[in-house]
């Protein structure tokens, strides 16, 4: 793996923690490398953190520090370049990236990244307050529903609303910040709030503890002709009583995480990645963590972005994959 500026400081950090194996007649050095996750305090920071310490404590053969970024989009690039070793991913996006369509269309196909493990799936919420009078997604033709920062965020936004005949209309549809949204709800500026993250969301708890809201649903119809248009996404369904005032389940669209590893990784460093995730308790780290075990059977046999081999020879060891 080549070694950035931005990675001398951690890597240094790395190499005076970590301890070389050793072998009779001859020295192994521990790989290590960069995990990228995402913006301080998200659910890949989180997870990432954790799961760097709990593979350093406990690998003699891996060392991994985990680093901030902005996300998706910059982790794609450093681990099929090869600065990093691991990271977190949109599905979706890895995909896209992969094959240089959608959000990467005209752009160098990002051919060294490797599908590591699936992970949590987010899921689109069209949020309005409790008394609101709009009962239905479709009740917002004609007026204004804003959308966040990113192609992702704007896509699924887009498909959320397009079945019911709505569009959102590019460069006249206001993007806003998610905490932005919540602010502009709560002065009534906006109707409906669109968030695309894992739930319960801390930013829609917040919106929550002012007055009970709603989140709107998709039909069976309407979710069916998102997933027709949009395989790599699935249905997904948020619990009631997820937030205070939500009392049914709500059907939406659900948009699975995975981890990318850069296909040149030793075997042996991505089979101890996975394990030590699977031995051990990632709910502890985050709830979402729940989804990085061997509980987690929604791994495709033909995934969108291929599997590192050592990955999928070790998902069917442990018996994920057929």
């Amino acid at each position: 793996m080549k070694l950035t500026k931005r990675q001398i400081l951690p890597f240094i950090a790395a190499c005076g923690l970590s301890v070389a194996v050793s072998a009779p007649g001859a020295a192994q050095d521990k790989v290590r490398t960069i995990f990228g996750t995402g913006n301080s305090g998200g659910v890949y920071y989180i997870l990432g953190a954790g799961m760097a310490d709990i593979i350093n404590k406990n690998s003699k053969i891996l060392d991994v520090t985990s680093q901030a970024t902005s996300g998706t989009t910059e982790n794609l690039n450093l681990v099929n370049s090869g600065e990093f070793g691991f990271g977190f991913t949109v599905y979706d996006s890895a995909y896209f990236a992969y094959i240089a369509g959608r959000e990467y269309e005209g752009k160098p196909k990002l051919e060294n990244i490797r599908i590591l493990m699936m992970g949590h799936v987010g899921m689109h919420a069209s949020v309005v307050w409790g008394d609101s009078p709009y009962k239905s997604l479709g009740d917002f033709k004609g007026m204004t529903v804003p959308t966040s920062p990113g192609v992702a965020a704007y896509l699924l936004d887009y498909a959320t609303y397009k079945p019911w005949g709505i569009e959102l209309p590019k460069g006249k549809t206001p993007i806003l910040s998610y905490t932005d949204q919540t602010t502009a709800l709560k002065d009534g500026t906006i109707p409906v709030g669109n968030y695309n993250m894992s739930h319960p969301a801390s930013t829609i708890l917040d919106l929550a503890s002012t007055k009970p809201i709603r989140l709107l649903s998709q039909s069976e119809e309407t979710m069916a002709e998102i997933l027709k248009e949009h395989p790599y996404w699935v249905k997904a369904v948020i619990p009631a009583n997820t937030y205070n005032g939500q009392d049914t389940d709500v059907v939406t669209i659900g948009f699975p995480y995975a981890i990318v590893v850069n296909k040149d990784m030793p075997d042996a460093a991505v089979k101890e990645f996975i394990r030590l995730c699977f031995e051990n308790d990632l709910k502890a780290i985050h709830p979402d963590g729940r989804y990085y075990s061997l509980d987690n059977k929604d791994y495709p046999a033909e995934p969108l972005v291929p599997y590192h081999p050592a990955a999928a020879a070790y998902l069917k060891e442990v018996g994920i994959l057929k």
